[in-house]
């Protein structure tokens, strides 16, 4: 078995203590390369467990944010 972490406040990208769609919008353009996303934020970003960062993690943060969506896909932990 591997090791697992907690990721804390998955979709906050930006530290503010929730979802939102500024966070959203962090995550569409780090899809497309135009920003940098910090070794926590990627942790943060990823959350349709799919392995990639997109458009669709976008979308899901901002469904959570604006309560469209219970929660992510994925759960808050990862194997390392």
């Amino acid at each position: 078995m591997g090791k697992y972490v907690y990721i804390d406040n998955l979709g906050d990208l930006n530290g503010d203590g929730a979802e939102n769609a500024n966070d959203a919008l962090t995550v569409l353009k780090a899809s497309v390369n135009k920003i940098k996303l910090t070794e926590d934020q990627l942790l943060r970003a990823e959350v349709t467990g799919d392995g990639v960062i997109n458009a669709k993690d976008a979308l899901e943060i901002l469904q959570v944010a604006v309560k469209k969506r219970p929660e992510y896909s994925i759960v808050r932990t990862i194997e390392l």
